[in-house]
């Protein structure tokens, strides 16, 4: 049981070393105003060269052809993975 633990957990390391590297710029919310006033996240721009510029084209595309909605996009805070990895690496 400890080693498909510890299995799993490398597993889960391995792929967000993965898609933390696969850019060279912080991965970034693609996020669309409701009703309500509130931010919804629609989509994550990750694996371009600039996420930001990727999401701001797509925020383009969409209020073109959706004009009555409001986009926006927002860097992600990659303090999560920082939490996630010191965890994993505690339980060792």
């Amino acid at each position: 049981m400890q080693k498909l633990i510890k299995m799993k957990s490398i597993i889960i390391i391995i792929s967000i070393l993965f898609l933390t590297s696969c850019s060279h710029s912080e991965k970034v919310y693609l996020e669309k105003s409701s009703l309500l006033g509130k931010w919804e996240r629609v989509a994550i721009m990750f694996g371009y060269y600039d996420n930001y510029d990727a999401c701001m084209e797509i925020n383009k595309a969409l209020t073109d052809k959706y004009p009555g909605n409001i986009y926006r996009c927002t860097p992600i805070n990659n303090s999560l993975i920082s939490v996630i990895l010191n965890n994993i690496k505690s339980s060792y």
